[in-house]
C-alpha cells in the first residue's frame, strides 16, 4: 500500500517522519527547519528554483526536481453547436479507459 501526506516542517511533525521510507522536503523558510525535517548538511539551505526539493530516502539524499503533467488540451467547443463534432468526441474518449473486454 502506498500513502503520501504533506505536514508543515515542524518538531511534531518530524517524530513521524521515522514512518516514511521516502520523504520529499520542499524549501523551508527557515534554514533551521532543513536541520528538523532530516536534510542532510550539503543540502540545506536555500533551493531556489522552483519545485527544487530533496528526496530523503534509504538510499541517502538527493537533490530532485518535482514536475507535474501538463494539462490535457481540449479544443474549444463551438457556442451554436450544443452537440460536440465527431472529431471533438474522439479527444474526449482518448482520456477515457474501457475494460478490456470491449476492445476485443
Amino acid at each position: 500500500m502506498t500513502v503520501a501526506t504533506t505536514a508543515p516542517v515542524t518538531a511534531r511533525t518530524a517524530s513521524f517522519a521515522a514512518a516514511f521510507r521516502d520523504r520529499l522536503v520542499l524549501p523551508v523558510t527557515e534554514p533551521s527547519l532543513d536541520v528538523v525535517a532530516g536534510v542532510p548538511p550539503s543540502l540545506r539551505g536555500p533551493r531556489r528554483h522552483p519545485g527544487r526539493a530533496v528526496h530523503l530516502g534509504p538510499g541517502g539524499a538527493l537533490l530532485c526536481q518535482l514536475a507535474e503533467p501538463p494539462l490535457p488540451v481540449q479544443p474549444p467547443v463551438p457556442a451554436q453547436s450544443p452537440v460536440p463534432t465527431t472529431r471533438q468526441r474522439a479527444t474526449l474518449g482518448s482520456h477515457l479507459c474501457r475494460p478490456r473486454s470491449c476492445c476485443r
